[in-house]
């Protein structure tokens, strides 16, 4: 105790309040990051014409799964975009 303040206890309210900045300073960058993801992962679907979530690996060829002429179909690609 140091001039009737409980350092200790200061101590550890100063902590609580760095680590409650440090999030609000975090957590936006971090959904940013997710939307990119999100956005990315879009356009790459929308370009190659499917995803490989849904895709499938038979020998050694590789496909996704999207739409093709509208109809929801496997596509063939390389094994680098897979």
């Amino acid at each position: 105790m140091q001039n009737g303040v409980n350092t200790e206890k200061a101590g550890e309210d100063a902590g609580f309040r760095s680590i409650g900045h440090l999030l609000q300073r975090i957590c936006p960058v971090v959904v940013v990051v997710c939307l990119l993801n999100f956005a990315l992962f879009l356009a790459g679907a929308s370009y190659f014409g499917g995803d490989a979530i849904n895709g499938t690996i038979v020998g050694q060829r590789y496909y996704l799964w999207g739409y093709h002429h509208g109809t929801k179909d496997y596509i063939e690609v390389t094994k680098g975009v897979r």
